[in-house]
């Protein structure tokens, strides 16, 4: 339940992880990085019900970039959106990401995405629009992007695994 904006690094502007994490509810945007703005993976991450959008690498994985040279890198993303990052290649990710559903994935052209019932995905020619508003206080104590009318997200996650908030608190 964090927000990561507005942060800069060589190489993970939110977060660099090279251990086991699990993000849940939060959101990441705004952060610029080489390599990886939102996340860099070179561990063991887990994504859930979260956003990942507006974040800038100079070269690659904008959103998120998983590190080919850690064999031992694992991703998988539940009910999460990620959509609207830029970079010289891979803008929204890059390496391997697996679905637990119900993921919005507005560009999968440059990652091994495989998607599964639920999943909205992408490509770079048609990427899907998550339609969201721009980071702001939307009640509680993080920033968030709320979900615009007709947002291809609304009632799109899954209640599995069932959370009883969101990431501003509310049921």
């Amino acid at each position: 339940a964090s927000t990561l904006s507005d942060n800069q690094a060589s190489f993970g502007g939110a977060i660099r992880n090279e251990g086991k994490l699990t993000i849940t509810n939060s959101a990441a945007s705004g952060n610029t990085a080489i390599s990886g703005a939102g996340i860099q993976n070179w561990g063991n991450l887990k994504v859930a019900s979260s956003t990942l959008k507006g974040n800038l690498a100079r070269q690659n994985g904008g959103g998120i970039h998983i590190s080919r040279a850690s064999q031992q890198a694992t991703t998988v993303f539940a009910n999460t959106i990620l959509a609207g990052n830029t970079a010289s290649e891979e803008p929204d990710c890059s390496g391997d990401v697996a679905s637990n559903g119900n993921n919005l994935i507005s560009d999968t052209e440059a990652c091994s995405f495989r998607p599964v019932p639920g999943d909205l995905t992408g490509t770079s020619s048609q990427p899907v629009d998550p339609r969201l508003a721009p980071l702001r206080d939307n009640g509680g104590s993080t920033q968030t992007q709320e979900l615009l009318p007709g947002s291809p997200a609304i009632d799109g996650g899954s209640d599995e695994p069932a959370l009883e908030t969101d990431q501003r608190g509310e049921p």
